[in-house]
Parts: C-alpha cells; sequence; structure tokens
C-alpha cells in the first residue's frame, strides 16, 4: 500500500498508520513528503554537536540525526 501511495504522488512520503484497537484493522491516517532520508546528500557526512543541555521533558528515538530546537508547550492529561 506505501508503495502505491508514493506511485500516486510521485515522491516518497511518510505514511503514518493506526490500528484499530477493536477490530485489528489498520488505517492510513496520514502521508506527507518523506524529508529525512530521501534529502541526504550522497557522499555528505554531516555530524551535529550538542552544546549544551536544557531540561528534559521528553524521551524517545529519534528519526534522524539533527539537533533541533525551540519552545514547547506541556499538557497536562487533564487538559486534552
Amino acid at each position: 500500500m506505501a508503495v502505491k501511495i508514493e506511485q500516486h504522488y510521485g515522491f516518497p512520503v511518510d505514511v503514518e498508520w493506526a490500528k484499530d484497537g477493536d477490530t485489528g484493522k489498520l488505517y492510513i491516517v496520514q502521508a506527507r513528503p518523506e524529508t529525512v532520508a530521501s534529502r541526504k546528500k550522497a557522499g555528505v557526512k554531516e555530524e551535529f554537536k550538542l552544546l549544551e543541555r536544557g531540561t528534559e521533558l521528553s524521551q524517545g528515538r529519534a528519526v534522524g540525526n539533527k539537533i533541533g530546537s525551540g519552545k514547547v508547550g506541556e499538557l497536562g492529561l487533564d487538559s486534552v
């Protein structure tokens, strides 16, 4: 299915899927241009170095190897 989506748009896409917890069916939730792997320059290695650390708000697995920064808002479960 992902290949058909890419063929439809004509460029690599990042497809987000959701699985129905009751039926087990998979649904396509979103498809947008892929912006990490397809934009790498062949033969060029980029290296990034974190110069200072702020307060850690969450943890996760990185999709790419770049460093981002900016303002963050935190929502508690009672505000959703």
